[in-house]
């Protein structure tokens, strides 16, 4: 099955993020039709560890607004240990979008696989961007 082009405004739209310190962080925008299948549509990927730098709150927050600035989002879930992020998120006018991401890896990872083998999850055809997923 062909991956096709996915609405994209925020009634078909989710982000989520997974904000790291020692790890990347990264942006995934997700389109849908309210069920699956999911489209990955959308990936912002930074590593500090190959760029030897690290980025503050708010340029992840910068980096946030120019990821989202065509594609107004839907709800965005974020790991609610990353607190000094949801902040700034919501210093950016986000706070009736952020939410708290389920960090339960585990059932995470099931729900995933399930839409891989099922053939339900694509990258969006239209994307150039995806490529650490």
């Amino acid at each position: 099955m062909k991956a096709r082009e996915v609405s994209r405004d925020s009634d078909n739209t989710f982000v989520a993020v997974d904000h790291g310190t020692n790890n990347p962080t990264t942006f995934g925008l997700f389109g849908h039709d309210g069920k699956p299948p999911v489209y990955l549509v959308r990936e912002y990927y930074y590593d500090s560890t190959v760029t030897g730098r690290q980025k503050t709150d708010s340029q992840y927050g910068a980096d946030f607004e120019v990821f989202v600035k065509d594609v107004p989002p839907g709800p965005i879930y974020v790991d609610p240990s990353a607190l000094s992020f949801i902040a700034e998120l919501r210093h950016r006018g986000l706070s009736t979008r952020v939410k708290d991401a389920k960090n339960d890896v585990i059932p995470g990872i099931r729900f995933v696989g399930s839409l891989l083998t099922s053939g339900l999850f694509f990258v969006d055809k239209g994307s150039l961007t995806c490529r650490n997923l």
